[in-house]
């Protein structure tokens, strides 16, 4: 799931910074506040990861949101200004050369338009920021090609990686005639970035070393030790060289070099000690050392872009898992035909009767579900059990399909068909089925989904929600339901473990003079902490207004 976000320039987002996503996250505020915005944002880059590979662009009108052109989301509505989403990533897997996780990892993408001088706006990824927390030290670095004269590649490597010891930073000069190619080289990783930075930007030994000598690279340095080695032949002493070895072989111990670094050296050690310094097997050792050397040296550089490539694609992942439930669902249809298949929801939860026609049949190992007053662990039921769990739970009745020929099926709550029972069930349905079926670890963001719920209906959808997070599936829901809000606050005054809190994030959003603002409603066992101004306030103001004038034609009666 999404860890942190953050959004910059975006529609009437100026700068939001290191927003929490928890597994039950609820956006409130009033109309126009910029709740929706924060979720577009999201829904943008999913439909950007799906159409175009690695955000190499940002799809403004696809399948989950239709934006408009440039200017209608930037900030101000600034068509030459640029968007910025950050996230932060939990563990981007196992790096085999280095033998260790990442802890997290925080990636930040930098949009701009560029003007290709047609009516379609295209929208292109020019600055990429990778920062990389570790047990052992953070390391971060930064591709730019949004001015082709400054530097596009830019490194801060800490203490412990491979690549230096000092904290230090390394960059490599822009060439101007390889504009055009060089980010959609970058792009295909793993080869075409480092062919181009090896030969197009000519990167030779003394490259390296003006690059890495402030950071005291010890690679380098044994490398300049070797080289000396040769120059001076017959001339150098045998102590001299096999100090050198020993230093050698002791960075071999302490990094996870090749084998073929720990050969040459074994071998080459045993020439020394047959006296063998001028031998044309030993000279040709020492060029086998030198030519190890260069290849770790690449291998350390081509870890920064197998790392970058590790977060993109985590993100890609996370983004895919993501589901998305409308305002509006779709109104049912009398029957149903299964050669129309579905795998998605669908934006208008149009696609539930056939969802659960084809895998009503189907288990997850846990689900919770809400009663007498407590969430009930289940554990290996068909997914048509638990939806008719929940559906008894909300009073709708038994969920079920019935064919009418060999492709066609209606779908009915008990007797009656989807379409000729009330507006509530066909709202919350959608919702019921998408909850339920979705793995553990993905995402279901839904627009105000108490729409055409009655009070009650939608408190029972609160512990839907809730049983959702606690089965490890995750919500961001948009909502002006103060009985959704109070429902959960009321479980967690409830909850006696004191766990479910650490589900669950509310966010009231204001729209201020400098763009939207957000403040987080603290919950504890005693209810809501802080209580924002326009934060449900309104039907208090009335109940006071109602009981201060029923007191004003009391005492006038008298």
């Amino acid at each position: 799931m999404l860890d942190e976000i953050g959004i910059e320039y975006f529609k009437g987002i100026r700068q939001l910074e290191k927003l929490k996503i928890k597994p039950i996250t609820l956006f409130c505020g009033k109309n126009s506040s910029g709740k929706t915005s924060i979720l577009e944002s999201i829904l943008l880059l999913k439909q950007s990861s799906e159409k175009a590979q690695y955000f190499k662009k940002l799809i403004l009108n696809g399948k989950y949101v239709r934006l408009g052109a440039f200017k209608d989301i930037s900030w101000n509505n600034d068509e030459d200004g640029k968007i910025i989403f950050n996230f932060k990533l939990r563990n981007l897997g196992w790096n085999k050369r280095k033998k260790k996780d990442s802890e997290f990892s925080v990636l930040n993408l930098k949009f701009q338009r560029k003007d290709n001088k047609t009516l379609f706006d295209d929208v292109t990824l020019n600055q990429i920021f990778l920062k990389i927390n570790e047990k052992d030290g953070i390391k971060s670095i930064n591709i730019d090609t949004s001015n082709p004269n400054k530097t596009i590649l830019k490194w801060d490597i800490g203490k412990n990686f491979l690549l230096d010891i000092s904290k230090h930073q390394g960059q490599i000069n822009y060439h101007e005639e390889y504009t055009e190619n060089y980010f959609q080289g970058f792009h295909e990783f793993e080869d075409a970035i480092i062919f181009i930075r090896r030969k197009k930007l000519k990167i030779d030994d003394q490259q390296y070393y003006q690059i890495t000598q402030k950071k005291y690279h010890l690679l380098i340095e044994n490398k300049e030790k070797f080289k000396s080695i040769i120059k001076q032949f017959p001339n150098i002493e045998e102590e001299h060289i096999k100090d050198t070895i020993f230093e050698l072989k002791n960075l071999v111990k302490e990094r996870t070099l090749t084998g073929r670094i720990r050969f040459s050296l074994d071998k080459l050690e045993e020439q020394i000690n047959l006296k063998k310094l001028l031998d044309k097997k030993t000279i040709k050792l020492y060029k086998n050392i030198l030519d190890n050397i260069d290849e770790e040296l690449m291998s350390d550089i081509n870890d920064f872009f197998y790392e970058i490539s590790s977060a993109i694609n985590k993100l890609s992942k996370t983004l895919n898992k993501i589901s998305f439930i409308g305002p509006l669902r779709e109104e049912p249809s009398l029957r149903y035909t299964c050669e129309d298949q579905k795998l998605e929801i669908g934006n208008r939860g149009e696609n539930a009767p056939l969802i659960f026609e084809s895998e009503k049949t189907l288990k997850t190992k846990e689900f919770f579900l809400m009663e007498q007053g407590r969430f009930k662990k289940l554990r290996n039921k068909k997914f048509s059990e638990i939806w008719n769990l929940w559906s008894k739970y909300f009073n709708f009745g038994l969920l079920n399909s019935k064919s009418t020929s060999d492709s066609m099926f209606r779908f009915r709550i008990d007797e009656h068909n989807l379409k000729h029972v009330g507006f509530g069930i066909s709202q919350v349905f959608p919702i019921l089925i998408e909850g339920v079926r979705i793995e553990k670890g993905d995402t279901l963001i839904l627009e105000q989904p108490e729409i055409h719920l009655h009070p009650d209906l939608q408190m029972r959808l609160a512990d839907f929600f809730i049983s959702m997070g606690i089965s490890g599936r995750n919500t961001i829901i948009e909502t002006h339901s103060e009985h959704i809000i109070n429902r959960i606050v009321r479980r967690v005054v409830e909850d006696n473990t004191h766990k479910l809190i650490d589900l669950i994030a509310v966010y009231f959003v204001n729209m201020g003079k400098n763009g939207l603002e957000i403040e987080e409603i603290k919950i504890d066992h005693k209810g809501i902490v802080n209580w924002p101004k326009g934060f449900f306030d309104e039907a208090m103001r009335e109940q006071s207004a109602i009981i201060k004038k029923i007191r004003e034609n009391k005492n006038k009666e008298e």
